[in-house]
Order: structure tokens, then sequence, then C-alpha cells
């Protein structure tokens, strides 16, 4: 039985938030970096592996172990049922399917598409979660945000990638509809340490990976350029060792619903990258949508109800 979520949000949820939100967003834009020479699959396989190897040598340094592989019946641990659905859902599928969208679409649209997540994970959360309750605080600033992020997508960044990239779009919605299974799923697994977990799911999704590229990529025919593996290196760090575990911690203190207010961030800041790394002007219409935004993040965070 998971323990209530206080509705009163503690600095350190806030600041975990915020680091979420930097996290993801640098990802677009490494990911747009990297997918010029390296395919999605192989870029996964690459990123679960330095995730892996970087997560298993910082929890032995610190003293800490992996939970059984197997119960007391010898059967394999719930823990680790849990851990190999993370690994799917929450790191192989997304992370396969997001960089393939980014292969035709930006990185602005897509997390922008990605920006979609709170409002499939506010839906799961009322199915699944029994302490998210979803009230008109929720809804009114989910509502908000989903208006800016139309705003911010406008005709033009649709259009943009046209018809043609609709199955790229799709892939884009999916990833964001696994981070949004994957968001219940840790908020429902048994007790564990975050680094631990991280730890945990990475394995499994280095072992379901792996295989999967070698046979489907051929990784030793690609001609990666340094430029990509550079950025294939800082995108393993930044979103295969911090953000499991900086994200694991703010949905056990603070819950999935309020972890996935950082999609709403996400588009503006990975677009504001974007201006600065590669030149994109941004129109009026993104800072119209930030303004939008972040209404509707203070407004969902409210604890007096609404009059009316």
């Amino acid at each position: 039985m998971q323990p209530a979520v206080s509705a009163h949000r503690r600095l350190r949820d806030w600041i975990g938030l915020g680091t979420i939100v930097i996290l993801f967003a640098s990802g677009f834009t490494l990911i747009d970096i990297t997918v010029t020479t390296i395919t999605p699959l192989t870029m996964t396989a690459g990123r679960m592996i330095l995730g892996t190897c970087v997560l298993y040598v910082w929890i032995r340094a610190r003293g800490q172990h992996l939970p059984p592989l197997r119960d007391a019946t010898g059967r394999l641990s719930q823990l680790w049922l849990y851990f190999f659905s993370l690994g799917l859902v929450g790191n192989v599928l997304p992370n396969t399917l997001i960089p393939w969208g980014q292969r035709e679409i930006d990185s602005g649209l897509a997390s922008i598409l990605v920006g979609l997540m709170p409002l499939m994970t506010l839906g799961l959360s009322a199915l699944f979660v029994k302490s998210e309750q979803i009230n008109r605080h929720h809804l009114a600033g989910f509502g908000l945000g989903f208006l800016g992020i139309i705003v911010l997508t406008g005709p033009t960044a649709l259009g943009s990638a046209g018809w043609q990239s609709l199955r790229h779009e799709m892939a884009v919605l999916g990833g964001a509809f696994c981070f949004a299974i994957n968001a219940i799923l840790i908020k429902r697994m048994p007790p564990v340490s975050p680094m631990a977990a991280s730890t945990g799911f990475s394995i499994c999704a280095a072992l379901i990976a792996v295989p999967v590229a070698l046979v489907f990529d051929a990784p030793w025919t690609l001609r990666p350029s340094a430029l990509s593996l550079a950025g294939w290196v800082l995108l393993g760090l930044s979103t295969a060792v911090f953000a499991p575990i900086v994200y694991v911690k703010l949905i056990r203190s603070a819950g999935p619903t309020f972890a996935a207010l950082s999609n709403y961030l996400v588009p503006p800041l990975t677009i504001s990258l974007g201006f600065v790394l590669l030149q994109q002007q941004l129109d009026w219409n993104a800072y119209l949508a930030l303004g939008l935004i972040l209404a509707g993040v203070a407004i969902s965070q409210r604890r007096r109800p609404l009059k009316g």
C-alpha cells in the first residue's frame, strides 16, 4: 500500500522538478545532434550500457546492493518484474521511439508532443493511484497548460512537419504515453532506494536493447561523427544516469502528476536551447505559450478550492 502524497510541495520537490526539466530539455537537443549519424536503436542500447556501468559502479562505491533476483519461494522477485517493465516501458521504447521521430521533426516540436504526457498521466493516476485525486485545480491547470502547447505548436509548427511526418509524430506521442505508464509503475513499485531502482531497470533495459540493436542495426557498420559521439555520451549521462534517480525520488516524494508537470516546462526550455545552440528563431507565440504553461503549473498546485 502506497503512502499518501502530501499536497504541500517542499522546496526539494521544486528543485527536483527543475532538475528534471533541465535534463529532459537538454536531452531533446542532444538527440538532434546524436541522431544525425547514430541510429535510434543503437543510440538507446549505448545509453543503457553507459548508464548501467556508471550506476552499478556508483551504488557499489556507496556500499549499496541490488535487490535479490529471486524471492523466498525461488521465483523472480516482484521488484525485478517491475525493473523489467520499467526498463522496457520507461527506457527502451520511449528512448527509441522519440529519437526515431526526431529524424523527421525537430527537437522543439518533439518536446511539445511529449508535453501531452501530463494529461495521459493524470488519467492513468486517477485509475491506478489512490492517493492522486483529480480536482478542479488540476483540470484548470492542465487545460491551461494544454492551451499553451497548442499556442506554442501553432499551424506553422505542425505544418512544417506535414502529413508525411505523421508517423514520426505518432512515434513521439507513443513515447510520451510510455513515459506516462512509467510514472504510474514507479509510484506503485515496492519500496526500494532510487539508486537501486535506477540501476535495476537500467540493467533490464540494456538486456533488452543490446540484442535488438545488434540484430536490426548492425552498429559496427555505422560511422558516427565525433559530435554525435559526444552528444551520445552526454545524453547517456544526463538521461540514463541522473534523470532516473531524480525522477524516482520526485515521484516518490510528490507523486506522478506533479512530476509530469515537467513536460509543460520542457518545450519552452528546449526551444530556448535551440535558439542559443542551434540558432533557431523563437516566434511571439513561444513567449505567450510560456506564460500560459507557467500559469497552468501555478494553478494546478493551488491548495485552496476554486470558487463556483
